[in-house]
């Protein structure tokens, strides 16, 4: 399957994978390719996380089982190295912390677990554009557990 990443979007990603259009460890594979295509030119990825597959996986079984669905569920995210990910290498790019693992997971991380973040790897920046208003929106509406159907405009 060819999924064009380059135009997908959250919520049209979301849309797609509860649709079956694709699955989660496919949209998984679309997103790995581009790193690792990609990021020899950019080094803007630190780290794949090696259970990217098993996330997707569970996703996956959520979205077939329509059970647990939250407007992140099997979408991949990459988060920017100063972001606690409990277990995971932390190390705000910098030499002197790179071996530092998190022991917990920042309030944002935590936040956005709870409405199902798949975390893909570590990134160095974060670029703030139409997903980025999506992920913050959607973790303000699901805080204050209003609904959570998040439709940003990709104009």
């Amino acid at each position: 399957m060819n999924i064009d990443t380059k135009n997908l979007t959250i919520t049209t990603a979301y849309q797609q994978l509860t649709a079956r259009d694709f699955s989660a460890h496919e949209l998984a594979a679309a997103y790995l390719k581009q790193i690792e295509e990609k990021n020899p030119e950019l080094n803007a990825y630190l780290e794949v996380f090696d259970d990217v597959f098993e996330q997707a996986k569970e996703a996956d079984r959520c979205i077939a089982a329509k059970e647990n669905l939250t407007p992140l569920t099997g979408i991949p995210i990459a988060l920017k190295d100063n972001m606690l990910l409990n277990g995971k290498r932390a190390s705000a790019a910098s030499k002197m912390l790179e071996i530092y693992r998190a022991s917990y997971d920042a309030t944002a991380v935590r936040k956005l677990k709870e409405i199902g973040l798949s975390s893909t790897a570590r990134c160095v920046a974060f670029r703030l554009d139409t997903d980025a208003r999506a992920v913050a929106t959607a973790l303000r509406l699901w805080c204050k557990r209003e609904v959570v159907n998040v439709v940003v405009s990709d104009a």
